[in-house]
């Protein structure tokens, strides 16, 4: 996914993220060291705050793919075709 360019912005604090983070298991380590990951909370891990504001976030989680925002939980085939990635269950 990195590749892509996908970014998802999150908040810690908020439910939908923290569900949408459960998606991605083991891997969640790996997208926020990658990049994909951007916390939007001030108080949460390694917090982006200016990043989340310079891209007008304003819902958690939203990821960003193209410039064009989706909002709110993103299923793992809606990802897979964004993005061209594949997953295994």
């Amino acid at each position: 996914m990195k590749d892509s360019g996908i970014k998802m912005y999150g908040n810690y604090a908020s439910q939908e993220s923290l569900t949408q983070m459960s998606f991605f298991k083991d891997s969640l380590y790996n997208f926020e060291r990658s990049g994909i990951y951007i916390e939007c909370n001030e108080y949460g891990p390694n917090p982006k705050t200016k990043k989340c504001i310079d891209n007008d976030i304003d819902y958690y989680p939203t990821w960003v793919f193209n410039d064009r925002q989706h909002k709110g939980i993103q299923g793992l085939n809606k990802l897979g075709e964004l993005t061209g990635c594949s997953y295994e269950s």
